[in-house]
């Protein structure tokens, strides 16, 4: 199986080990993982925004340097196995203004709008949002969405 046959969007959580930041359940070397199982690797843009906040947040707190941040933002950004989709693509924009409807974090809209525009599979832990929204519970699921433990990686 080539490697362009199998598009995984992976939502911003994946990329918090990149700056040293450790999530519960997710394998530190979720990418690698997942370049190992011959996943090409797309993310959205918004998520290296996200990276910023979430990485800021950790700086106040001192448990991330700025160093951790600024160097997993580039591990990220210059990765050839990236591929990293701009959220202000007009088929992005165009898809998340149409999700916004029924989604009402719009970066959720962007994340899944970037997903089903660029990719197979969204690759996700939230619990709260995203998986509710395209995995219903009794109905036909939206878009194929997976949590990392059930990619057997």
């Amino acid at each position: 199986m080539s490697k362009s046959s199998k598009r995984i969007l992976i939502d911003t959580t994946y990329l918090l080990p990149a700056m040293s930041f450790s999530v519960k359940d997710i394998p530190n070397d979720v990418i690698l993982r997942l370049i190992g199982h011959n996943y090409l690797i797309v993310i959205s843009s918004i998520s290296l925004f996200e990276m910023i906040a979430v990485g800021s947040k950790y700086v106040y707190k001192g448990k991330l340097s700025k160093t951790d941040v600024i160097n997993g933002i580039a591990a990220i950004k210059f990765s050839p196995d990236l591929t990293i989709v701009n959220y202000t693509d007009e088929k992005v924009v165009r898809k998340a203004i149409e999700l916004n409807r029924v989604l009402p974090d719009f970066i959720d809209c962007i994340i899944v709008a970037t997903a089903q525009i660029y990719s197979d599979i969204l690759l996700t832990e939230d619990n709260q949002r995203i998986l509710p929204f395209l995995r219903p519970e009794h109905k036909k699921p939206v878009f194929p969405c997976l949590r990392c433990k059930e990619l057997n990686l």
